[in-house]
């Protein structure tokens, strides 16, 4: 449909919620995106009328969740254009899937496994246990003072040990995109796998797999649109093949006996035990209301919100953006700092004040503030829904908490 931000908000029933007689307005979309209708309404169709088990049973309740579920995996697999849907595991979360490829990856003591800076602790978190656990080496490559990617940097530490590349797509952070492209030609040129992590990327950037030629993905579906506890990895098929089992138990096996197994093929092997099939469904249905949207006018529509929120913010003093000054560098993010004033105080103001829902803290990089002394931040993170008022209102907003927090100080 052509972009009507009126009409898109008609579709997020969150969005008509009010607090203190007064409508929310949230901002906290990095974290968090609000449901749209279809997609509550496609998990409760398979909680009212056929909640089944996937692949289980020929009884209707059975055959029509496999149906749905399946459904829901071609969509997804045709969203990333991956070449086959069996290329789409389904998890929880983008964290599980990056636990899945750090438990399952053939690597091995003193392989270098190489990330950025500015990798969301799902990204990190992993790669540290895995050099505790088998002796993997790691490397991290600063990005610039603006948190922008240093190719050059990047290609002058890529060597033969390098196994594997895992980095951002988009920037929880500051927002900023990587070079993709540019990361798997000289990762590949150097022999090493490349996995993105595309949570922050997913709902806006129209992320081809196949023309990008990348090894492994992660998202997570409730940054697209969809429920909670839906995640999805994908990998090129014959390296997912050659992987063996994460977790394992029912729906993974063809045959057990009390000492042997006979595991199933992609990609029922990585889904063990019974599946959220409400959330699959609703994961379906996201996919295609975000396909009805269009991506590129998601991404319009955030980018400008952003442009004007930072236009507003640079007339305030005391205010430093995280990242990139310019927004058409910064997507959907905007992350300040205030000076002289905790995070936590301005986003509970601008909460009980104005109903704005804004993230403060260190956001899941807290190595990144740490080696930069960087104090916790105030995040603002736009959705196609918000519009131009409610950025009005946070300008507004902002400048009562400087005054407000200033005066008491003097």
């Amino acid at each position: 449909m052509n972009f009507d931000v009126v009409r898109l908000r008609a579709a997020f029933p969150a969005l008509g919620t009010s607090l203190r007689k007064k409508p929310v307005i949230y901002f906290d979309n990095a974290c968090m995106t609000l449901k749209p209708e279809p997609v509550l309404q496609a998990m409760d169709d398979y909680y009212r009328n056929f909640p089944g088990c996937h692949a289980r049973a020929d009884h209707y309740f059975g055959t029509e969740t496999s149906r749905r579920y399946e459904e829901a995996r071609r969509k997804v697999a045709a969203f990333f254009n991956a070449a086959d849907a069996r290329e789409i595991v389904f998890t929880r979360n983008a964290t599980e899937g990056l636990n899945l490829l750090a438990y399952t990856l053939d690597l091995k003591a003193g392989d270098v496994v190489v990330s950025s800076d500015i990798e969301h602790n799902s990204n990190l978190l992993p790669w540290q246990a895995l050099e505790k656990r088998k002796g993997v080496k790691r490397l991290v490559v600063s990005t610039r003072p603006n948190t922008t990617f240093d190719l050059a940097r990047f290609r002058e530490q890529m060597t033969p040990a390098v196994r594997l590349v895992t980095v951002l797509h988009t920037s929880n952070l500051t927002g900023v995109g990587f070079p993709i492209a540019d990361i798997v030609r000289i990762a590949h040129g150097n022999g090493a796998l490349v996995c993105v992590d595309a949570a922050q990327a997913a709902l806006s950037k129209g992320i081809d797999v196949r023309a990008l030629d990348i090894d492994f993905l992660v998202a997570s579906v409730h940054k697209m649109w969809g429920p909670t506890g839906m995640g999805i990895l994908y990998g090129k098929r014959a390296l997912l093949e050659a992987m063996p089992q994460f977790l394992t138990g029912g729906g993974t096996v063809e045959d057990a006996g009390y000492n042997s197994v006979t595991v199933q093929g992609l990609p029922d092997k990585f889904e063990a035990g019974l599946q959220n099939y409400a959330g699959a469904a609703g994961a379906g249905a996201a996919v295609d209301f975000i396909r009805e949207v269009g991506q590129d006018a998601i991404a319009g529509q955030v980018g400008n919100l952003n442009a004007r929120a930072t236009e507003l913010l640079a007339e305030m003093k005391g205010i430093t953006i995280l990242g990139p000054r310019e927004a058409a560098l910064r997507s959907g993010i905007l992350n300040i700092v205030i000076d002289g004033l905790d995070a936590a105080d301005a986003a509970r103001v601008l909460h009980q004040s104005e109903n704005i829902m804004v993230r403060f803290g260190k956001h899941c990089v807290h190595p990144w503030y740490a080696n930069r002394r960087i104090p916790d931040s105030l995040r603002i993170s736009f959705g196609a829904y918000n519009t131009a008022a409610e950025v009005e209102t946070l300008a507004a907003g902002l400048r009562s908490v400087l005054k407000f927090f200033r005066q008491k100080a003097s």
